[in-house]
């Protein structure tokens, strides 16, 4: 299962990610590759803004200022993520505080 975590702590806001989806054998799964693009988009959407990230097999951690940007590119990542969650509840779980 891939635990997803976005939260807004102060003036920053964060996502972690860690696990494999195991809907799949390595390489077929599209529960990581749906998942896997949400993030690799976020973080590209972030270069200039992105405090902190780190992006490896199994695991993403991306942290960034809480701006009117930040923000907006997080709901996107959120909404593209609750409908991964909606199809296949028993390979990913996101947990998500956004509120402060």
């Amino acid at each position: 299962m891939i635990d997803i975590k976005i939260q807004k702590s102060g003036k920053t806001l964060s996502l972690s990610a860690i696990g494999h989806a195991d809907y799949a054998p390595y390489g077929s799964d599209i529960v990581c590759a749906g998942v896997s693009s949400i993030i690799l988009g976020l973080c590209a959407a972030l270069s200039k803004d992105a405090q902190r990230t780190e992006i490896s097999s199994g695991q993403a951690y991306i942290r960034c200022s809480d701006t009117k940007d930040c923000r907006a590119y997080f709901r996107v990542v959120i909404n593209a993520l609750e409908l991964i969650v909606a199809e296949y509840p028993e390979n990913i779980k996101l947990v998500c505080n956004m509120s402060e």
